[in-house]
């Protein structure tokens, strides 16, 4: 896409390019594009965050507002056995994000030209404490004979629009969807997932969801005086994230099907040499993955 320029020159705005063209090369220093004064073409400058390590002070340089903050992450993982317990199957008691890798609190040291600025401090995932409508004007609710969340629910037909908000329509199978002709979806088993849309004699759960669009018609309401922001929690045990297993989507909210449990601990860092490279090298001292 073109936009032309105060100058009545024409430039790319946006474009579809290959990865390799994505990386920060410093020697394509006129691809950059230039101040055009006119604000609707957008910014003058292609800032990348892929590149090599030998041109991190090269993108570093290209920082001009705020300030950068390097943060070393891990999660701590728990699995659910009468009593909440710190090893269980296919992931180690710490580790990435993904569960592929552990990382111990207690070996990971940073990297040359860096230090801790603090120490360990949960640091809660915000999106968990926000509503999926949060933002919204306009809203599609859905129900498979629970709600979105997947906590039991009444008749649908009996759900009522969350205050500051109405109806824009009346409660109607979703087909758009893979489904059969009565918009059915079906399961071996229902916490296991894997809906298809063709029945089999092995089946023996089927759900069919039910949308209905909602509308904001008040931007206010009532605050709920007891509910902490995020950044107002400091107690690790309200920072646990649930789900049925590690794989599946995670919640703040605890359920009775919940059989895991994590919480993401963060460390900030600070150079001690300017333009030090921020890389872990990920060895047997970060953990020796046995959980």
């Amino acid at each position: 896409i073109e936009a032309e320029t105060a100058g009545g020159r024409s430039r790319p705005q946006f474009v579809i390019a290959a990865l390799d063209d994505l990386i920060l090369h410093v020697q394509r220093e006129a691809e950059r594009g230039e101040p055009s004064g006119d604000p609707s073409a957008g910014p003058p400058d292609r800032a990348c965050g892929l590149g090599h390590e030998k041109d991190e002070s090269e993108w570093l340089r290209m920082q001009r507002e705020g300030s950068l903050s390097v943060l070393a992450e891990t999660y701590e993982n728990e699995w659910y056995f009468v009593k909440w317990m710190k090893s269980g199957p296919g992931r180690p008691a710490w580790s990435d994000a993904s569960g592929r890798v552990e990382i111990l609190k207690d070996k990971l040291t940073p990297p040359a030209g860096w230090k801790w600025e603090r120490d360990w401090f949960v640091s809660p995932e915000l999106s968990l404490f926000y509503d999926k409508d949060a933002g919204h004007s306009e809203f599609l609710e859905d129900v498979k004979y629970t709600d979105v969340k997947g906590d039991p629910c009444s008749e649908f037909e009996n759900i009522k629009p969350p205050e500051g908000w109405r109806w824009k329509d009346e409660w109607k199978v979703d087909f758009n969807r893979p489904c059969d002709e009565e918009g059915w979806e079906y399961t071996v088993e229902a916490s296991m997932g894997g809906y298809v849309p063709t029945e089999k004699m092995f089946h023996m759960c089927r759900r069919r969801r039910y949308i209905r669009p909602r509308v904001l018609i008040s931007a206010t309401s009532p605050i709920d005086e007891t509910k902490k922001m995020p950044e107002e929690i400091t107690d690790p045990e309200q920072c646990w994230e649930y789900a049925i297993g590690f794989g599946q989507k995670f919640h703040a909210n605890k359920r009775p099907v919940d059989l895991v449990r994590r919480r993401r601990w963060q460390r900030k860092l600070l150079p001690t040499k300017p333009g030090a490279p921020c890389f872990f090298n990920m060895t047997e001292k970060a953990g020796d993955n046995k959980g």
